[in-house]
């Protein structure tokens, strides 16, 4: 029996998501295979190390999100850090192969880069032959997903393919597979079932609504943007995720008693799919995942306050795509979704080039490809092939 180990960090975060979509298609489509969906710094036993790159990356984009985009990607930067990181990749390996000799996986598969480096060192150092998954669930894969060892790349873009090729990684090795995803956001619904799932959830089901999200940690201007849109006049209904955020959550349901227009508040949900399903705007950060889903759910995007990194390469190959919108200035939030309710052709014009960028079935095109890596068969390209 093959034995998968999918690995991920950071808790309730896009990279989980993508781990857990990658399992859930791997048990769905390949019933035998046995499936491992970890933390990676649970299951190297670190929880000391995830703690200080967790909190130390939360800190940056809190209080100074400018050295972030300083210390993202730059060739400078890597070079001076080297030799730290390549001690603390050493550390983490060395704990990482008593694991693969206890677990015995046929395949490893990465949906964020720090463990596929350390993997990937793994291989080089110790000369372990056991196939490497690398799922880039970013529409630019940075500098740290690069790695000869690696033994497939699964991207979501064309755009993502040629970004990799042209930092040296032979094009074979990446294919565009799409960001796997829960396939519940591949749901379509009649505007029948839409509007009894808004009235279930609580909604006016004849109000527009505009989802608003700051990701898994909840990060974002939601009060300005609140207090700008209580004063929109059009009969409009927010609804907003906070994520694990939950001083934030407290301030909104409080904040939400003096608005003029109505607002629900919600924290960390499992159900975003249907609240993706019944809106009609999503304001929110670009995460790769995020996006990925209002893509998928054909849903109009309007893009705030990137974080430097991903989020801001995310934003400008969605812009460069006509794909979706950006906002700067929150005074123009009230002008651009006023125009997006009033203006259907322009909602038609995002919706076609968002549809451009879906591939359909992607949690069961990504465990295809595992699986070809695993026996060694050749990929498959779509499901068609």
């Amino acid at each position: 029996m093959s034995r998968i180990l999918v690995l991920s960090i950071s808790r309730r975060s896009g990279h989980q998501h993508a781990a857990m979509a990658v399992e859930n298609s791997l048990k769905t489509f390949y019933s035998e295979v046995e499936v491992l969906t970890q933390n990676f710094f649970d299951c190297i036993k670190s929880p000391y190390l995830e703690q200080m790159i967790n909190s130390t990356y939360l800190s940056i984009l809190k209080t100074t999100p400018e050295i972030w985009d300083y210390l993202y990607d730059n060739e400078k930067v890597a070079e001076r850090i080297s030799h730290l990181r390549n001690i603390t990749t050493k550390q983490a390996a060395n704990k990482f192969h008593h694991v693969l000799q206890e677990i015995k996986p046929s395949a490893i598969v990465c949906t964020q880069a720090f463990p596929c480096e350390v993997y990937s060192s793994l291989k080089r150092d110790v000369g372990i032959r056991i196939p490497l998954v690398a799922v880039v669930t970013d529409f630019v894969a940075n500098a740290y997903w690069i790695h000869p060892e690696v033994d497939l790349y699964t991207v979501p873009s064309e755009y993502t393919k040629q970004g990799l090729v042209e930092s040296g990684v032979d094009p074979d090795k990446v294919k565009v597979l799409g960001i796997p995803i829960k396939p519940v956001f591949e749901k379509e619904y009649s505007n029948e079932e839409r509007l009894k799932l808004k009235r279930d959830l609580g909604f006016d089901s004849n109000w527009p609504i505009v989802l608003i999200m700051g990701g898994s940690q909840g990060l974002g201007p939601f009060r300005k943007m609140i207090n700008i849109l209580s004063h929109h006049n059009e009969k409009i209904q927010l609804v907003v995720i906070t994520g694990l955020n939950t001083k934030m959550r407290r301030s909104l349901t409080w904040l939400k008693k003096s608005t003029k227009i109505p607002i629900h508040v919600f924290g960390y949900i499992n159900n975003v799919h249907d609240l993706m399903s019944v809106s009609d705007i999503l304001i929110s950060k670009p995460g790769g995942m995020t996006t990925t889903e209002a893509l998928a759910k054909n849903l109009p995007m309007i893009m705030v306050q990137p974080l430097p990194g991903q989020e801001e390469k995310n934003c400008q190959f969605l812009l460069e795509k006509k794909a979706a919108l950006r906002i700067d200035d929150m005074e123009d939030i009230t002008n651009v979704i006023r125009k997006l309710i009033h203006t259907p052709e322009m909602i038609s014009e995002l919706k076609y080039h968002m549809e451009k960028l879906v591939v359909k079935h992607s949690g069961q095109l990504v465990a295809d490809a595992i699986m070809a890596v695993t026996s060694n068969q050749e990929i498959p390209v779509s499901l068609e092939d």
